[in-house]
């Protein structure tokens, strides 16, 4: 048909046809809406601005984001308000605000004024604010996806501690003279305790593990490791790559270990730490095989030092694992076969010994100092 039209005829068309394509706009300026974005959700927005087109497209501005934080989006991009569910504008202003503060605080830090009292009572302050905010978002929407911000406040204060260290190692004032050599022999000990238990952890293995286990009790160990990190922050921390299951709660220092000049307190970042958190991992996940080391013991308790060594041995597991569920019974059963034990034996005792002269000889009346038996 364009063939037989004059020229000026077929321009005309041409130039109509772009406009009969357009659809007409759904939605008007200032109008609500949803629209989804590109992480597939729906958000509140206001219409801004509109313009034809096929299909249509509309700048939003949306709700709980910045007013000047718009986008243009196509009608296939946006429904009736109300048409569904929408995320939280509170929670979009909470990320946002998170955010934001993790920024104050990469420029705080840029700032290095690590020396200055007042700056680093301000990057606290900006930290804690921070790790609130996190915290807030995970109670209040659980469902939010900020997993790049969850481990953030972790890794800001291992960096400030760091940092810190390092500071106070380069003013040349660390570390009191002996007291590396002092801490290290304390952390050689445990971590040969940790050589010491079997490759394979269950009850017939771990019964012949008592001093061992006297030496790893975390419960005295973790006091002794908070006191000696508020010298010595930077060595109390693993490096590398983070793995929270191999360490247990040793705090994660980062990808990269800190200049520890002294040569003591180096072998106890490096060599000695380790070796005792990995223990302590493999020990927590096999809580019921340590318990159940007492019945071994137990098992054997043809005398009476068999039952004080299941009694020992129960005691060890405690003192390592005070939250342990399964070592109170346990330990409730080895007393009770020494008691048996000692009434079994008590009528063939003579002369001036009495049955209680008996039990403090071959019991202990308290937990047992390693090398004072």
């Amino acid at each position: 048909m364009l063939n037989r039209l004059p020229f000026a005829a077929v321009i005309a068309v041409c130039s109509i046809a772009p406009l009969c394509a357009q659809s007409k706009p759904k939605y008007r300026n200032a109008q609500d809406v949803e629209a989804q974005g590109p992480d597939g959700r729906w958000y509140r927005a206001k219409v801004w601005k509109v313009k034809k087109g096929n299909p249509p497209e509309y700048e939003l501005r949306f709700e709980g984001m910045p007013s000047d934080a718009r986008q243009w989006l196509p009608e296939t991009k946006l429904r009736d308000a109300g048409a569904g569910e929408v995320v939280d504008p509170e929670a979009i202003g909470a990320v946002i605000g998170a955010k934001q503060l993790f920024q104050q605080i990469v420029a705080h830090g840029r700032q290095g004024k690590w020396e200055d009292a007042r700056w680093n009572q301000e990057l606290d302050a900006l930290t804690e604010r921070f790790e609130a905010a996190v915290a807030s978002i995970k109670q209040r929407w659980p469902n939010e996806p900020i997993a790049d911000l969850e481990p953030l406040p972790a890794k800001i204060r291992a960096n400030n501690e760091l940092r810190r260290a390092e500071l106070k190692q380069k003013q040349g004032a660390p570390v009191v003279a002996g007291a590396g050599a002092q801490i290290e022999g304390y952390y050689r000990a445990r971590a040969q305790a940790a050589d010491g238990l079997p490759f394979t952890l269950n009850a017939d293995s771990v019964a012949n593990c008592t001093q061992d286990l006297e030496l790893l009790a975390f419960g005295t160990l973790e006091a002794r490791v908070a006191k000696d990190a508020e010298a010595y922050p930077g060595v109390f921390a693993y490096y590398g790559k983070e793995d929270l299951a191999a360490f247990a709660d040793l705090p994660y220092g980062g990808p990269k270990a800190p200049q520890i000049a002294d040569a003591d307190l180096k072998r106890v970042n490096q060599f000695h730490l380790p070796k005792i958190y990995k223990a302590k991992a493999r020990l927590l996940a096999a809580q019921e095989a340590l318990a159940d080391g007492v019945k071994v013991l137990m098992a054997k308790g043809k005398t009476v030092d068999d039952a004080v060594a299941a009694i020992r041995f129960g005691e060890a597991v405690k003192g390592c694992q005070p939250s342990n569920p399964h070592v109170d019974a346990r330990l409730s059963e080895a007393r009770a076969l020494l008691a048996e034990r000692l009434k079994a034996i008590a009528p063939l005792m003579k002369g001036p010994f009495h049955r209680e002269h008996l039990r403090e000889l071959v019991a202990f009346s308290s937990r047992p100092t390693l090398g004072s038996e």
